[in-house]
């Protein structure tokens, strides 16, 4: 009997050990891996993820590595005719969809005049037509601001 408790008293002092040991392992693994500092200040994260508004080729890289930036440092220069041609294409659909609200809005007109001949849900269809490309309009209209805004800062900065 006194050998069996010998016996469960080193298993016990053993695994109690064993359980201390993965304890402090694991809150130094937590403390040098997971949670990095200095004197100066905690680390918050060890590489950070810049991206542009809009996709592109850089075209010139401003920084270099371990180089301290600053908010609104020129970081990289993305390529200046996709910003363009990206405008080209805006400017395209706001013409088109200008073209498209005219007439619909010269067939509602034509509708509203030809009064009993055309039926109410033809009024109506127009009507909706010509409010459904206006919206696209108003959207066309800001997706082309924006490509203008973008296009002339055509880089990426830090902030």
């Amino acid at each position: 009997m006194v050998a069996r408790l010998k016996l469960a008293g080193r298993v016990l002092v053993t695994l109690s050990v064993l359980a201390l040991a993965l304890v402090g392992a694991r809150r130094l693994w937590i403390h040098y891996n997971l949670e990095p500092w200095t004197r100066d200040g905690r680390v918050r994260a060890d590489i950070a993820q810049v991206s542009p508004d809009v996709s592109g080729l850089v075209t010139e890289v401003r920084v270099t590595n371990n180089q301290v930036v600053n908010k609104d440092d020129v970081l990289f220069v993305l390529d200046r005719p996709r910003f363009e041609l990206a405008l080209h294409q805006a400017e395209a659909s706001v013409a088109a969809i200008a073209v498209a609200l005219a007439q619909a809005r010269r067939e509602n007109e034509r509708n509203r005049n030809l009064k009993d001949l055309a039926t109410t849900e033809q009024v109506e269809e127009g009507q909706s037509k010509v409010d459904q490309l206006i919206a696209q309009l108003n959207s066309a209209r800001a997706a082309g601001c924006r490509e203008a805004q973008l296009g002339s800062h055509h880089h990426s900065g830090a902030g």
